[in-house]
């Protein structure tokens, strides 16, 4: 059963006014007594209208869930990244880690699944999350971003590209790939070279070195630029 605390007929008439006659003053006085162990749920009947069952009331402990980066093969890959063109890489395995509460616990990913780890298979870049709840029914959530990367090649899309030695972008056929990642090739293109991100590297540690020397560092940049 479900009660919605924002609710007037979710409380006894007298609670409310003792405590001002707010529902959110009523609320909270609810709250401090949940976590002083001082709230208790009276179940009602015919046979005994004063209430013959009581229980004590106590506030959800923090339920803590996490989903620890996951890659679609051992080497090659980058993290919660899958890679729809090559099959091998096309998908990955999430897990969760899980403390606070008290198992067994049961899980509610967005795809469906109700286990403790599932396989997805995204051809778009997804947030794919799961909600725990223990045996008392206290829930906690954790999201994570898997994220999709086009590596097909050649002039009819059938080949791979692969980052050769983290400087050449080589275009293979699909047989040839995993050889290519037993070596420590990346699945995908190589990142290009940022010219201007390297200059400013050389301007900060030029200016940082200067300064150490007390000297001044505007004809050390304008040298820089010309190189």
């Amino acid at each position: 059963m479900t009660f919605n605390m924002n609710l007037a007929s979710s409380y006894n008439a007298n609670f409310i006014v003792a405590n001002g006659g707010s529902i959110a003053a009523t609320f909270a006085a609810l709250k401090t007594a949940l976590n002083n162990g001082t709230s208790y749920f009276n179940i009602h009947s015919t046979a005994f209208p004063g209430g013959e069952i009581r229980g004590f009331l106590v506030a959800c402990p923090t339920i803590t869930v996490s989903i620890p980066d996951a890659f679609a093969l051992p080497q090659g890959t980058l993290a919660n990244t899958v890679y729809p063109a090559y099959s091998a890489a096309a998908s990955l395995t999430l897990t969760t880690t899980v403390s606070g509460g008290a198992g067994p616990y049961t899980y509610n990913w967005s795809n469906g699944s109700s286990a403790a780890t599932t396989t997805v298979s995204p051809v778009v870049t997804t947030q794919c999350g799961v909600s725990v709840k223990d045996q008392n029914g206290c829930t906690g959530t954790a999201t994570k971003t898997i994220f999709v990367v086009d590596i097909s090649s050649g002039k009819k899309g059938d080949k791979i590209d692969v980052c050769h030695k983290g400087a050449n972008t080589l275009s293979i056929a699909v047989a040839g790939v995993s050889a290519h990642l037993d070596h420590g090739d990346m699945l995908g293109s190589c990142p290009p070279d940022n010219a201007n991100a390297v200059a400013l590297r050389k301007i900060w540690q030029c200016r940082t070195s200067e300064q150490a020397l007390g000297t001044s560092s505007s004809q050390s940049v304008a040298d820089l630029f010309r190189l």
